[in-house]
């Protein structure tokens, strides 16, 4: 059965959009497709209040020209690849998006050069205006991968062309509950290295959204077997030589993950004390507090978790009776995460 997506499927606030864009696009006579995260959630019966299109036309240029005729504010989000935002266009959705990016070469060139498969389904912005629906193209079988929830590369040089994939592909796994293919997850572990170029900013913002998933535990675990973890958070390394001991049963850098699994649970109000459970229920609005874009409160609590021992392998002594000691651990850890916190470009809040 072919796939279709109808334009009354989609939230007024981004037909509005589409019907714009659409209008701009014809104007200059130019292709213009939606692609990648509303075509994907929308066959995963997900809300999605952001729209993502490709564009045979310079993306910033058109994305400000759109933006004046709707009434939003362009933001240039990335001068490479070449980006633009619009934002805040209709009061009934002041947190929808719509991201433009140039669309290199047909739809079918285009697909190999997107980050995943699933994301690689386009849908003719113009067709679907005129006639109110329009067929789903899904040139490298995202479609079925949807279905098999498999996060499947289209070529392994698409983490060359954007390193941040290779976040992405862990945020995309425990966000959407996806499997990273075997060979997927081959391809981001000999390409960790190129993080090491991404600017801090675009780091943040795929390292903030992992961490507030509701099971960024186990995403850190997987980050962590491909070598990706070490990466973003080299500090977090050193932990494994602190050894299981007294009243630790784990490693220290596994204690550090279950610190984050434990507050997960409190977060979700999942603890094995009632009482507790009642007074997490309450406060819950806290947790969601926002602290920037898309994030909020979660991942810097987690976060915070996730250094709260960063300088116990700095610290370790063992006394003459074999005990271990982190003495003013807390002290030097402070000092470590405030560095780490300005490496990673967090905003003053957080």
């Amino acid at each position: 059965m072919e796939a279709v997506l109808t334009l009354g499927q989609f939230p007024k606030p981004l037909a509005k959009m589409v019907r714009v864009a659409a209008d701009v696009a014809r104007m200059h006579r130019c292709a213009l497709f939606l692609v990648g995260g509303f075509v994907r959630d929308h066959f995963l019966g997900r809300e999605s209040w952001d729209l993502d299109f490709a564009i045979s036309a310079d993306p910033l240029r058109f994305s400000q020209e759109v933006a004046e005729k709707i009434g939003g504010r362009f933001v240039p989000l990335h001068f490479e690849p070449p980006t633009g935002r619009i934002v805040r266009w209709d009061e009934e959705a002041p947190d929808a998006t719509a991201d433009f990016t140039e669309l290199r070469g047909d739809w079918k060139e285009d697909a190999r050069h997107r980050d995943f498969t699933c994301n690689a389904l386009y849908v003719d912005a113009l067709k679907l205006v005129e006639r109110q629906r329009a067929p789903v193209q899904d040139p490298l079988g995202g479609l079925k991968h949807l279905r098999q929830r498999l996060l499947v590369l289209p070529h392994r040089r698409v983490l060359c062309d954007d390193p941040v994939r290779i976040l992405r592909a862990f945020r995309f796994a425990t966000t959407l509950q996806f499997q990273i293919t075997s060979d997927t997850l081959s391809a981001i572990s000999s390409s960790v290295l190129l993080l090491l170029n991404v600017p801090a900013e675009r780091i943040l913002m795929e390292w903030a959204w992992i961490l507030q998933a509701e099971a960024a535990s186990e995403a850190l675990l997987a980050m962590d077997a491909s070598g990706v973890l070490s990466a973003v958070l080299p500090e977090l390394e050193k932990l494994k030589e602190v050894p299981a001991a007294g009243y630790h049963h784990l490693d220290g850098f596994h204690h550090t993950i279950e610190a984050v699994r434990m507050v997960e649970r409190a977060i979700n109000a999942e603890t094995e004390d009632e009482a507790l459970n009642a007074l997490l229920k309450k406060v819950r609005d806290v947790f969601w507090a926002q602290f920037g874009y898309k994030r909020y409160g979660v991942w810097v609590l987690k976060f915070a978790a996730l250094l709260h021992d960063i300088a116990k392998p700095a610290t370790m002594t063992w006394d003459e009776e074999g005990n271990l000691h982190f003495y003013g651990h807390e002290r030097v850890g402070a000092e470590m995460a405030a560095k780490i916190a300005e490496r990673m470009k967090l905003s003053r809040r957080e």
